[in-house]
């Protein structure tokens, strides 16, 4: 039997550099404030904004941890709800909408690259958890990581009007 996943993935391989590059953004947005503002959108505007990206982020990820968190238990491969149209919602969800949503928020010039820094980051530690997702799973991950992309949302594979993605029963 393999050893016992990690169930922080590789979560916080990907944050470590995107939580760097916030750290050493945000004191020189202050430090050279008004120079890297946003100027262009009202303080009001950035803020809402950055609020519904934030919150669309936070109610995908809860969403995707609850299917997820029921799938460990049961040592099952997730491939249901946000799983049946992306292998990794957790991280899509800080990467396209949380993040850009505290970029959007500090209404920074300085912070708007940090959603791309958190994309790279991801895609050069994610073939180490989907390898491990490999070995634990095989050929079952395999063929899901053929029909579903790992970041970007893909259409289910229909067969005969039902998702291809086999489904757990709760």
């Amino acid at each position: 039997m393999t050893a016992k996943r990690n169930r922080m993935g590789v979560g916080l391989k990907w944050a470590l550099p995107t939580a760097a590059y916030f750290i050493l953004a945000v004191p020189a947005h202050f430090i050279a404030y008004p120079k890297f503002v946003i100027s262009q959108v009202s303080f009001a505007t950035s803020l809402v904004v950055g609020a519904l990206f934030v919150a669309a982020g936070v109610s995908m990820y809860l969403t995707a941890l609850v299917s997820l968190r029921k799938g460990l238990r049961s040592g099952g491969l997730v491939t249901h709800r946000l799983y049946a149209i992306m292998r990794h919602p957790l991280y899509a969800s800080s990467i396209f909408f949380i993040i850009p949503g505290v970029a959007l928020a500090f209404r920074s010039w300085l912070l708007l690259p940090m959603p791309v820094v958190a994309y790279v980051a991801c895609r050069v530690v994610l073939p180490a958890e989907e390898n491990e997702l490999l070995k634990r799973h095989g050929e079952r991950f395999s063929r899901y990581m053929q029909s579903t992309n790992a970041l970007f949302p893909t259409r289910p594979q229909r067969l005969h009007g039902r998702a291809a993605v086999t489904r757990r029963k709760d």
